[in-house]
């Protein structure tokens, strides 16, 4: 009921201010793009049209199944919402449908651990699932779905834990690797981190004796349940794995070992507020540039459970939980440790989802038992308004920061309040706590949904249509998106959206292949716009959108061809083709300008052989395209190198006149195809490295799962008798 009302305050409010139901730039221009992107390969494969691995809309085109794994194509709910496609036709209404979905189906899961965990009170319960569901990280990651699915389903793992400690059984814990790597390796990583922690502090819990005789058992039976689980998502996880072992992210790290003083303050705040408004104008007072790594993810939970959980973990018997929070504790506070927790890769926070579950289920617990502890809310308290201080002695003034400031007081206020009525009445607390979580969850939504903003854009339809004017198979567009929608990085992926092949990309999981072509054009990590005309060409670049003529490169002639909306689409005359040759070859290592690229084929082993003969221009003439092939054909004078402006990745598989070749690496990263003169034909074929030995995997995984159902079956029927 509290769910729903959530969701029916929340629609109706977004209704009547004529608002659309997403939440933040992110997921307008990013998340809901590769959706679509994904559903359309997979409805090209039903047509007939190859299996779903390879998208050419996506920067240069991409290996899209592998690297899309962090966003969509693990995505569980895909099952049903593929079907409901046909019937609801907008994938941003489908999504609305899986989020809807997430928030009752995190509840329920976590109502399944809190009793399993013994909790006997279903108020308590309920209370504690309400939190989970729609408070703190949960409303964070509303419109963050590759995020938003893995908080659902991490109960699950817990409860899976939980039940081989009772009963020995490991197969849940089997199913809900399964799922969670499938969702979300990303958050896979720190959950494996975590979970090493919270099962030591388990053995910790037992009596000396006892931890001895099972403590290495423990450990193999664990083991072997996480890596029957890993083994089963391999034909999703391994092909994502050696994708992200290629990207530059990785390994990223600085010098510096602890945070900016006001990131510990709001670690000290953060279990009873939850993220200030990041997406208004106003000035952040614990804003760090760091793309959200040190703010925004934060461990909400509330006074009562907060406080209630330090109580559990303080006491004697208990020992075994603050060891666990110690060392979060300790990992939180330095930032190489953090690194650590975030994949080797730059110091995060956003493990700490973590925290808040573990910090949920033993303030549970703790609730469960009626105690209170006066003298704990105190401290806290004490602690808060020392820190308020602080922050006014560092220099964030009230004037300046006063939205947060005034955010900051109704949380405290609202806490305070929930402390005077559980000193009263425990049970009202409960009541006034689900209402608060309530109140701060519409709140939060609100402020997001007001602070984003949906531009006009280009009709997809016109776009759609005078495509069809020009009957190649293969070519590139350039648009400025700055001069379309106000300019942010995110907007790099609008083009993908409406299937202009385009050379710019906003993402996380791009192709890495073209890196040194890249750092040629000042493009880095995961912002790539590529606005050199030569390059351009290069690309197989044949029209330019613009607003005014002026735009266009002096560099290249141009025909005006049509409008498109309020903007003209421009042809280049000087344009090459989607693959040629060139008169030239040369090492890499002796590029000096991109005016090169029109005559010069540039080799990028430099040990490679340059054969000094004649050569020349020849475009390569493609005859048909499907998700993941091409086929094309060519007719030389001469020896020669053939260009195709596709990243050199791995998976192809390159066919000259039916034989297969290994082509070499050109221009940074592209394909270069070695031929003889005269005709010859291309065939070039498509597989996400590593999903056949992923799919071997993951059928031994299932067929090992199989078997760990039998053999517990089989035990229970011998304990029985």
């Amino acid at each position: 009921m509290i769910i729903t009302l959530y969701l029916i305050l929340i629609v109706f409010y977004l209704y009547i201010n004529n608002k659309q139901f997403f939440f933040g730039n992110d997921q307008l221009y990013q998340y809901d793009v590769f959706y679509r992107e994904w559903f359309r390969l997979i409805g090209d494969f039903f047509k007939g049209k190859g299996f779903p691995a390879y998208s050419w809309n996506l920067f240069l085109g991409s290996d899209f199944y592998s690297s899309m794994t962090y966003y969509c194509t693990g995505d569980i709910f895909v099952l049903f919402l593929f079907p409901l496609s046909f019937f609801i036709k907008s994938v941003k209404h489908l999504l609305i449908v899986e989020t809807f979905v997430c928030f009752y189906l995190s509840a329920f899961l976590f109502i399944k651990l809190l009793k399993n965990k013994g909790i006997k009170s279903s108020l308590i319960i309920c209370t504690t699932a309400i939190v989970y569901a729609i408070g703190g990280w949960s409303i964070s990651y509303l419109g963050d779905y590759m995020f938003h699915r893995f908080y659902t389903f991490l109960p699950l793992l817990f409860l899976g834990i939980e039940k081989y400690y009772q009963n020995g059984k490991k197969s849940l814990i089997i199913i809900s690797v399964f799922i969670l790597s499938t969702q979300n390796f990303y958050m896979m990583y720190p959950t494996v981190v975590f979970m090493v922690l919270y099962c030591l502090s388990i053995e910790l819990g037992f009596d000396k004796e006892i931890r001895k005789q099972r403590l290495l058992k423990d450990f193999i039976n664990i083991s072997l349940g996480f890596l029957i689980g890993f083994m089963a998502s391999a034909v999703i996880l391994l092909p994502a794995s050696l994708t992200v072992l290629n990207n530059s992210r990785l390994g990223e790290s600085d010098s510096r070992v602890f945070w900016n003083l006001e990131t510990y303050i709001e670690l000290l705040l953060s279990p009873i507020s939850s993220q200030f408004p990041i997406y208004s104008s106003y000035p952040n007072i614990f804003y760090q540039n760091d793309g959200g790594h040190s703010y925004w993810f934060v461990i909400n939970v509330g006074i009562i459970y907060f406080i209630n959980s330090i109580s559990y973990a303080l006491k004697k018997e208990n020992r075994n939980c603050l060891f666990l929070l110690i060392v979060l504790f300790c990992i939180a506070i330095l930032r190489p440790l953090s690194s650590i927790m975030h994949g080797f890769s730059e110091p995060s926070f956003r493990w700490l989802f973590l925290v808040q579950t573990y910090l949920l289920i033993i303030g549970s617990i703790e609730l469960d038992k009626g105690i209170l502890v006066n003298r704990l809310f105190a401290i806290y308290f004490i602690l808060i308004i020392c820190s308020i201080v602080v922050l006014l002695i560092m220099g964030f003034s009230f004037k300046e920061y006063r939205i947060h400031y005034l955010t900051l007081f109704v949380y405290l206020l609202t806490s305070f309040f929930v402390w005077l009525v559980y000193y009263k009445n425990f049970k009202y607390s409960l009541y006034l706590t689900i209402f608060v979580t309530l109140l701060f969850a519409i709140f939060n939504t609100i402020v997001k949904a007001n602070f984003s903003n949906i531009y006009n854009r280009i009709n997809k339809n016109e776009v759609a249509y005078y495509e069809e004017l020009d009957d190649e198979i293969m070519y590139r567009y350039y648009i400025d998106w700055e001069n379309v929608v106000p300019y942010s990085e995110l907007n790099l992926n609008i083009p993908m959206d409406y299937g202009l092949m385009s050379s710019k990309t906003y993402n996380s999981m791009y192709d890495n292949t073209t890196n040194q072509f890249n750092y040629l054009n000042d493009c880095y990590m995961h912002f790539i716009d590529i606005k050199n005309p030569y390059s351009l060409n290069m690309l197989g670049t044949k029209y330019w959108i613009v607003y005014d003529e002026d735009e266009l490169p002096s560099e290249f002639e141009f025909e005006y061809c049509y409008n498109l909306s309020d903007l003209k689409v421009y042809k280049n005359m000087n344009y090459k083709g989607f693959g040629f040759t060139l008169s030239n070859l040369d090492h890499l290592d002796n590029f000096k300008d991109f005016i090169d690229f029109e005559e010069t084929l540039f080799i990028d082993d430099s040990n490679y052989e340059i054969d000094n003969g004649i050569k020349e221009y020849t475009r390569f003439n493609i005859i048909e395209k499907g998700n993941n092939y091409l086929k094309g054909e060519i007719d030389l004078n001469y020896d020669n190198i053939l260009l195709i402006p596709i990243p050199n990745n791995s998976g192809w598989k390159i066919y000259v006149n039916k034989n297969l070749i290994k082509p070499i690496s050109v221009n940074g990263g592209f394909i270069g195809i070695e031929l003889n003169k005269g005709y010859s034909e291309i065939e070039m074929y498509f597989s996400s490295p590593g999903i056949k030995t992923g799919t071997i995997i993951s059928l031994i995984g299932i067929i090992s799962f199989l078997l760990t159902i039998v053999k517990e079956k089989k035990l229970i029927s011998l304990n029985k008798r």
